[in-house]
């Protein structure tokens, strides 16, 4: 199990928090890897947790994992740690804030799971699996690259520029 984010943005800590107070005891035999500046942590963290720290890539942690976490409760931005988590074509188990803005829909590009208990379940099925995982991860793969992928962006926000670009 996947969580990429620092702990010094609050909602990561937070969810990093839960994870370890809640997830990850409920599931000892499965293995979650936190990954990025964790200079917060929680007070417990049970033995199936590793802190990975700063990575040279995230590439590995991506391919090593068999589901991605996100259960971010608060905050705003840009989504980014999902987006990366559908590129690696990684089945995603959020909260439904964590996933706030973003074009999906729960049960074929993540599933959503409000309550610490619904995410337990949902990690807990995807893990035993492995064709549903696989086609989640494979919807959000294909949900990043027509949607959020910057060659499907890039071809309009260029006629925009040449429609507003002075004659010379």
């Amino acid at each position: 199990m996947l969580f990429i984010g620092t702990t010094r943005y609050p909602p990561n800590f937070f969810a990093v928090q839960e994870i370890c107070h809640e997830l990850a005891p409920a599931l000892p035999g499965l293995e979650f890897w936190i990954v990025g500046e964790a200079p917060y942590r929680p007070a417990r963290i049970p033995g199936n947790v590793r802190f990975l720290g700063r990575v040279d890539s995230t590439a590995p942690p991506l391919a090593a994992a068999r589901v991605a976490l996100a259960p971010v409760r608060h905050g705003s931005g840009t989504r980014l740690k999902l987006l990366e988590y559908f590129a690696a074509g990684l089945p995603v188990v959020c909260t439904a804030k964590s996933a706030e803005g973003l074009d999906i829909v729960d049960g074929t590009h993540v599933r959503l799971a409000e309550t610490p208990q619904d995410l337990v379940t949902a990690v807990r099925d995807l893990h035993a699996d492995a064709r549903a995982s696989a086609a989640l991860g494979a919807a959000a793969r294909a949900l990043v690259e027509t949607r959020y992928d910057w060659r499907a962006w890039v071809p309009g926000l260029l006629q925009v520029y040449v429609a507003q670009a002075p004659a010379c």
